[in-house]
């Protein structure tokens, strides 16, 4: 706690430095923007950041440290003439990169050997003596901290801490449009209502998944879903309650399904569920477990409780398939046949027949 006071203490010292320093000194060279420019993905991107940074801090070590969203900040980018593993776990509470994430203040360390926390330590045992660490911060959004090393005490400290805030910054930025990026993505790949995938999701993974079996014959199953007798549920309760259902479903199967195996609502009231890295005898006990996950208990939707029941097809890609979608028509085929004889039912497509799931040979 004391050494978390003398953080604090740093931070009041360094606002007037950086109040005095002059904001027209700062400027950015065009080739760290065209090295930016040129970045592959994230983490090249703070690579980039980490080594242009301490080039242009002068310093002897530049760190990038972001937030893990779970109570702490995690080094992902490192230049350096000592390094000390990227991956490396800190503690918001306790650790100088946590205070100045938390605080979004940017602070001035002459001494790093004075302040007992986990981080400095480890720093100043590496040999380096002083510390200038600005938050990656734009408008409210707090991403981490960028922090700069030093083994001997740096001149012009103004300027420096200035510099450091104004790279921190202009790194923020790019991780908020980043993140907007990928967040315009998942919405695009996200069905609105019941939050399972949606066709587009699935027609990116189709593509991958068909290269994967050509060039590996890595195994794989698809699963067509559709709930019986949709239309009487909204006919008679109305398509509120039909919406719920439908929320129930992707979350039921949700909750049985793999890793990785996602839910993906392709129509109305129809799902489909891509299954990796299986043949289809494993598929077929996972698909009684995804069926029973469904049809075990009543949906209570207000104070209506519904038996819902769902036919099920079931097909592996062979090497009979001239592309991905013969096998997904299968699935299909075989759930019509499970609607066709009775509902309520998993059909397995084997050798361009139809079998009830029991009666597979697996």
């Amino acid at each position: 706690m004391g050494d978390t006071r003398i953080l604090a203490a740093l931070f009041e010292q360094t606002r007037p430095l950086l109040d005095n320093a002059s904001k027209s000194d700062v400027s950015l060279p065009v080739s760290f923007l065209d090295d930016l420019y040129m970045s592959r993905d994230t983490e090249d991107l703070l690579l980039i950041y980490s080594k242009w940074c301490r080039r242009l801090t002068k310093s002897d070590r530049c760190s990038v440290s972001l937030d893990d969203g779970a109570d702490a900040v995690v080094k992902h980018a490192l230049d350096s003439d000592f390094a000390y593993g990227n991956g490396i776990r800190h503690d918001v509470n306790n650790t100088a990169v946590g205070e100045v994430f938390q605080s979004c203040e940017t602070v001035f360390i002459p001494d790093l050997s004075e302040i007992y926390l986990e981080d400095t330590q480890q720093v100043s045992a590496m040999g380096y003596r002083a510390a200038i660490l600005a938050p990656i911060v734009t408008g409210s959004r707090s991403f981490g901290t960028l922090a700069s090393s030093y083994r001997e005490l740096p001149c012009d400290t103004g300027i420096l801490l200035v510099l450091t805030q104004a790279i921190a910054r202009c790194l923020a930025t790019q991780l908020l449009v980043i993140k907007q990026m990928e967040n315009l993505n998942e919405m695009a790949q996200t069905d609105a209502l019941t939050g399972a995938k949606n066709r587009h999701f699935l027609m990116k993974q189709l593509g991958p998944l068909w290269e994967g079996w050509r060039k590996s014959a890595a195994p794989f199953c698809y699963v067509s879903i559709d709930i019986d007798h949709f239309k009487r549920i909204n006919d008679a309760h109305g398509h509120d309650v039909g919406d719920a259902v439908l929320c129930e479903i992707v979350r039921r199967l949700q909750s049985v399904s793999r890793q990785g195996d996602h839910v993906v609502r392709t129509g109305g009231e129809e799902f489909g569920i891509i299954l990796r890295d299986l043949p289809l005898a494993q598929a077929i006990p996972i698909t009684r477990r995804l069926k029973a996950a469904v049809t075990a208990k009543p949906f209570d939707v207000g104070d209506t409780a519904l038996d819902v029941t769902i036919s099920v097809g079931l097909a592996n890609v062979t090497d009979d398939d001239r592309g991905i979608d013969d096998a997904l028509k299968r699935s299909d085929a075989a759930l019509y046949h499970a609607k066709k004889v009775g509902r309520d039912l998993i059909v397995v497509s084997k050798e361009n027949e139809f079998f009830p799931q029991d009666e597979v040979l697996t």
